[in-house]
Parts: structure tokens; C-alpha cells; sequence
């Protein structure tokens, strides 16, 4: 019975009344996502092939059902529109989502280098700056005479891009979110070690991926190996991006399937990078020419993919989807918080500061989870008898450290530093209570004490930050840490904050 209404209501939006008759006795859905990594190059060759990578990428994936996600730089969509205007203008005709990818992408410095060391201000002006004027493609420079980046690939389309990837970077992420409209991210996975990556994180929803397969270290090493076997030669020879293992991807993708959850909906990422193509994967970066396989391989390669991605739909019953679709269906769930939830989302914050001693990652009411910046602008409203609002903040911005001793309040303490407070001001770093000054994370305590019904309360000191690991060795800043206050579980159909409990692998630090 689970599975049917799971399978009815996550599907909804997907399939006709007839297709949801015919599924309603089939396990929870399986959903397949495949993206295409566009790179730019400066060598006539490579854009040669990148033009026969992005043509052939679509034709596999067209006879598979397959829509595939494309995800420009800003130099690559300069590329495929001075060297294959055809194929821009066939997206664009055909109203399909289009995506932005520009974090780490060569040349330096690239946006991860432009904020690092900076202020929350200052590295999200970088950011809007980047994304606004036009780059050198060797130097890395801006040329400010000219529009570039996201804000021209966004201009020429008519419509903003959807999604925005490997942004895990919380300043970099609240630019092109405000500045360019993007309303899904890649990356949070990689960066936070949270289970299959179905969450909300400042707003904007996480591409889901409870199993990812991936271009370089999964397919690209399998397709090598296959086609030194076709040749005859030693597959051992074989240089592969990720040597230990099995280089057989469905050897590597099988466990994997087998550890989700049957009752629940998961979600399959499939990803290419144009370069693949050319025998490259990450072995290359844009402007190296170095030694490309030759059109035997290419062809090779397509079978392989063509193979693959049958295997996935027709044998292992994943069903393709847009991430609109995947977007939408979150988007029907994504509700705030009513003052009814106030003292439940009080007891939990004042459990879990009790108790383990700091914060929860979010919390939950009837409807959905929510976070703590929610939380926070909920409890005050209630205190300060206002009608609550919910803004879209990023949370603190500024880390203060826990006090230095206890603080003792009364409600009517409370109350009054809450009254100081105005609406919009929902997540300041430090506020003065009872003459003492307190953090964010012990003033949302002391609220939700009141919130609970105590008269007088006293504070043990707490820290700022969630309890949340950074993954990716490059992304453990503070202020990205400290955007975990906006984090709120995705929910899909009636699954609540219930994903697959499968932690994804990351590109970087493989389990």
C-alpha cells in the first residue's frame, strides 16, 4: 500500500491519469537525471569535438527519452555560439532548461579563488562582477567593456538558467540565486556530509542524487578499459582516473543501487563532460591540447553510453526526468512555517541544545521541515506579537563565538530584546540580552525557552554552527558552514523529510 500512494504522488506531475493506473502497483519510482558538463577550448580541434560531443550526447539520450541538462560556462557558451549557433538556437526554440556551470573551471582565478578570504560583501560582489563582463580565456581576467558570463548566457536565452553547479559556496551561491534567478545547485553533497542530498540550502534545492555515476572516475575509466579489450590490448595498461576498484561501471553501480531503501522514491545522476569524448576526462583542462582519441573511440564511446543508459532504463526501470520536474515536485512541498508550529519547533531547539549541546540541523512540524532561520523568525514573532515573516535570508553571516559564561533572562528580558529587534533584521550575529551579549544560536535558545513556557531561564554558552561536516577540502569556510541555519529537508510527494539514507560519494572523497 506504501508503495502505490508513494508512486501515485511523487509521479504526479510526470505522468497522464492512465500512465499512474497502470503504475499503481509498481515499487516506489526509480528516476534517472543526465547532465552534459559543456567546456570551453581554445585549440580548432577541440571545439571541433566538442561540437560532435554535444550532437552525438543528444541523440543518445533522445533515443533513450532521455532530456538531457546541459550546463554552460560562460566561455563555453561564447564557444558553441560563435562555433554552433545551430544548436543553441535549437535549445532555445525548443523552451528546454538550459544550466550554469562556472565554479571551478579553468582559467584562474576562478569564483572559488575570487571569495576566498573575503567578507560575506565583498565575495558576493566578486561574484555578481564574475558573472556580469566578459573573460579572458587564458588569463582569467574580466573585460568589463563587454557582458559575459551568466548574465549574457541568461540575456541571450530570454529566461534564467534553472540550476547553477559545483556552487557548494555559500557567498557564490547567494549571488547568482539573487542576482540571476538560479533556484536549484549541484554540490552541497560533495561539501556536506548529508544523506542523498535532498535539501533545501538557502532556498534554493539540491540537485537529489542518491546515486551518482560519475563522468570521470565511473564511466569514463569503464570506456577506456572496453575499448583496449575491443583492440586486443592489455586493459592493465589502461591509465584510469580512479585505479582502485573494479573499472566495470556496472560492477561499481550495482552496490550501489542495492543499498537504497525499495519503500522510498530515489533518484539516479548520470553525468558526461563534452571532453569525455575525446578520451580526455579529467586529464585535460581547457586550452591543453595534449594526445585526443582518435574517431574510432568517439564512436565507442557513444555506443557505450547508448548501452548504459538502456541498461538503466529498460533493465533497472529508472525513469527519465527533467530537473524541472524534479523541481517542481519539491516545490509543491516547500511551505513555511504557521505560529501553531511555534512551540513545537521551541521544544525541539531547547531538546536539542539540552541535551546534545548544540543546535538541530533543522526541525520539524506537521507539514514539513523547516530551518533554523525559519525557526528564528517564527519564535520572535510570536514573542514580539507580530504577524511572521519569512524573508529570504542566508542566515548569519558573521561567526561570534559562544559566551563566556552563563546568562540568566526572564522572559520579560527576552521579550523586550526581541521587541529591539526589527522584522527584517531576522539573523544577527550578536544581540544584547539582559545586559549580557549573546550569539544567534543562544539567543534562538533563550526564545524558545519562553516559547515553551518558562518565566526565567539561563543559558549555557553554544556555538554558531551546526553540527554538519565539510566533505570537500576546499570548501570548509565559516560563512558556508554557517548557511547550514538555512537548511531544510526536500520533500517529494508525501515522503516528508524522509530521503533515502544513503550518503552519495563524493567526487572528491570517495567512501
Amino acid at each position: 500500500m506504501l508503495r502505490s500512494v508513494l508512486t501515485c504522488v511523487a509521479t504526479l506531475a510526470l505522468t497522464t491519469p492512465a500512465a499512474l493506473a497502470a503504475d499503481a502497483k509498481a515499487p516506489a519510482p526509480r528516476f534517472l537525471v543526465v547532465f552534459h558538463n559543456l567546456n570551453s577550448f581554445t585549440d580548432a580541434a577541440d571545439r571541433e569535438m566538442a561540437v560532435e560531443a554535444y550532437k552525438g550526447f543528444e541523440a543518445v539520450a533522445k533515443r533513450n527519452g532521455i532530456t538531457i541538462e546541459p550546463y554552460f560556462t560562460g566561455l563555453s557558451f561564447e564557444m558553441y555560439l560563435r562555433k554552433a549557433p545551430h544548436l543553441l538556437n535549437q535549445l532555445k526554440s525548443s523552451g528546454r532548461d538550459f544550466h550554469h556551470h562556472g565554479a571551478n573551471r579553468p582559467p584562474r582565478p576562478n569564483p572559488m579563488d575570487l571569495v576566498r578570504g573575503k567578507s560575506w560583501a565583498e565575495a558576493v560582489q566578486a561574484i555578481e562582477e564574475y558573472e556580469q563582463y566578459a573573460l579572458d580565456p587564458v588569463s582569467g581576467k574580466l573585460d568589463m567593456s563587454r557582458p559575459g558570463g551568466l548574465k549574457a548566457i541568461n540575456a541571450w536565452f530570454g529566461r534564467p538558467a534553472l540550476c547553477t553547479g559545483r556552487y557548494g559556496n555559500a557567498p557564490i551561491l547567494a549571488a547568482v540565486k539573487t542576482r540571476y534567478g538560479i533556484k536549484m545547485a549541484v554540490g552541497t553533497n560533495d561539501v556536506f556530509l548529508l544523506p542523498a542530498s535532498w535539501f533545501w540550502y538557502m532556498g534554493t534545492l539540491n540537485r537529489p542524487s542518491d546515486v551518482f555515476v560519475h563522468p570521470n572516475f565511473d564511466f569514463i575509466d569503464w570506456a577506456r578499459v572496453e575499448f583496449a579489450r575491443k583492440q586486443g590490448r592489455d586493459p592493465s595498461t589502461v591509465k584510469r582516473n580512479r585505479p582502485e576498484g573494479p573499472w566495470n561501471v556496472y560492477e561499481k553501480v550495482e552496490p550501489r543501487l542495492a543499498k537504497l531503501d525499495p519503500e522510498l522514491p530515489a533518484f539516479l545522476v548520470v553525468g558526461f563532460h563534452n571532453n569525455d569524448l575525446f578520451g580526455g576526462g579529467n586529464l585535460t583542462e581547457m586550452g591543453q591540447t595534449g594526445a585526443r582519441m582518435d574517431s574510432e573511440f568517439r564512436g565507442f564511446f557513444l555506443e557505450k553510453m547508448d548501452e548504459f543508459l538502456q541498461w538503466i532504463v529498460r533493465k533497472k526501470g529508472f525513469r527519465p526526468v527533467t530537473l524541472r520536474q524534479v523541481y517542481e515536485m519539491a516545490r509543491a512541498n516547500f511551505v513555511t512555517p504557521a505560529p501553531s508550529d511555534a512551540k513545537s519547533f521551541a521544544s525541539q531547539v531547547v531538546e536539542s541544545a539540552e541535551k546534545g549541546k548544540t543546535l538541530p540541523l533543522f526541525v520539524n512540524s506537521s507539514r514539513g521541515g523547516h530551518s533554523l532561520v525559519e525557526a528564528w523568525q517564527l519564535l520572535a514573532a510570536v514573542l514580539a506579537e507580530r504577524e511572521p515573516k519569512f524573508p529570504d535570508v542566508f542566515g548569519p553571516t558573521v561567526l561570534q563565538p559562544p559566551g563566556a559564561e552563563p546568562v540568566r533572562a526572564s522572559a520579560q528580558q527576552v521579550r523586550a530584546a526581541v521587541h529591539a529587534l526589527l522584522p527584517a533584521d531576522a539573523m544577527p550575529a550578536r544581540l544584547e540580552v539582559a545586559g549580557k551579549q549573546v550569539n544567534a544560536a543562544e539567543f534562538l535558545y533563550l526564545m524558545a525557552r519562553i516559547v515553551a513556557g518558562a518565566s526565567e531561564t539561563e543559558l549555557a554558552p553554544l556555538s554558531m554552527l551546526p553540527p554538519v561536516q565539510a566533505r570537500d577540502p576546499r570548501n570548509r569556510d565559516t560563512l558556508s558552514l554557517l548557511q547550514m541555519w538555512t537548511y531544510k529537508p526536500a520533500y517529494f510527494g508525501k515522503l516528508g523529510g524522509k530521503p533515502q539514507t544513503v550518503v552519495g560519494e563524493s567526487q572528491y572523497n570517495p567512501r
